[in-house]
């Protein structure tokens, strides 16, 4: 099926006054024809969603967890995100990735370094223990000031056990696990995150089994 490349170009324009970011992989075409998703960050979930369906029409289906929107459509698959989590942990809030998202050479806002590194790194070490070889350089940046923030956003997220992507990468997962469920228990709203979580999560893996 051939892309919709208009569309999606006008709803991404109708897109920068309301606030999102590519929270990865911000070459948008090449990815989505090479097989890829889009994975957005936005500010407003349900807006973002009627705006979609203006500009590109309802999808084939729609899955609807507490971290994520995915919509399915015969030529691609789009993601969109309410802030960079796992489980109950918030890895980045929305409203910073936006804030910090900077325009691409084709006008797209793509997020910062720190936030692709979070997306497309620490994100899916939590969930499968594992990310894109592709994407470790994000773990490495060239600018100071990305380091730093990266390092404070990893120690935020799992305490001084790991001050640094060094210690990310080689600390064990259920340790990894262990500390970001625990301490983002204990800040305002983890609870709730949780339990929105496991709303969302349980009667979709029971339909699986």
């Amino acid at each position: 099926m051939t892309i919709p490349k208009d569309a999606l170009a006008r709803w991404l324009e109708d897109m920068r006054s309301l606030g999102y970011a590519v929270a990865k992989a911000p070459d948008l075409w090449a990815n989505l024809e090479r097989g890829g998703d889009w994975d957005i960050v936005v500010t407003d979930p349900g807006l973002s969603e009627r705006l979609l369906h203006e500009h590109v029409g309802e999808p084939v289906s729609v899955t609807r967890r507490s971290y994520v929107t995915s919509y399915v459509y015969s030529w691609g698959h789009l993601d969109l995100l309410p802030g960079i989590q796992w489980r109950a942990v918030e890895l980045a809030d929305a409203g910073a990735v936006v804030a910090a998202a900077r325009p691409d050479g084709d006008g797209h806002m793509v997020a910062s370094p720190v936030h692709q590194a979070l997306a497309a790194c620490v994100y899916p070490r939590l969930a499968h223990d594992s990310f894109k070889e592709r994407y470790a350089p994000l773990l490495r940046p060239n600018d100071t000031r990305d380091v730093a923030q990266l390092n404070s956003a990893l120690q935020r997220i799992f305490g001084p056990c790991v001050p640094n992507a060094e210690a990310f990468l080689r600390t064990p997962i259920a340790i990894l696990r262990r500390q970001a469920l625990s301490r983002a228990l204990m800040t305002p709203g983890g609870w709730k995150r949780g339990v929105r979580f496991l709303y969302r999560e349980v009667p979709l893996r029971l339909g699986a089994s």
